[in-house]
């Protein structure tokens, strides 16, 4: 086999692989889409998801605080570099 045939194989590879790997992804992101519309439609509908919405907003919201009093008390803490 000649050095330009094993070139134009692996080439072909490549291509081959990227698109199939194109075809995935489009693939994933359908799908991806569809499970992030069904998520919407569940926080907007179900009580008990906008319960936990509301609950998760409120800890989120207690953790920065207590965050921002760490970084008073340690300001040479990794996770105070801003």
């Amino acid at each position: 086999m000649s050095v330009e045939n094993k070139y134009r194989e692996r080439l072909m590879e490549g291509i081959l692989s990227t698109g199939l790997m194109a075809l995935a992804a489009l693939f994933t992101k359908s799908k991806t889409r569809k499970g992030l519309k069904d998520i919407a439609w569940k926080l907007k509908n179900d009580p008990a998801a906008k319960a936990a919405w509301e609950d998760l907003k409120i800890a989120r919201a207690n953790m920065e605080q207590k965050l921002d009093s760490y970084c008073d008390r340690f300001p040479d803490s990794p996770y105070c570099r801003k």
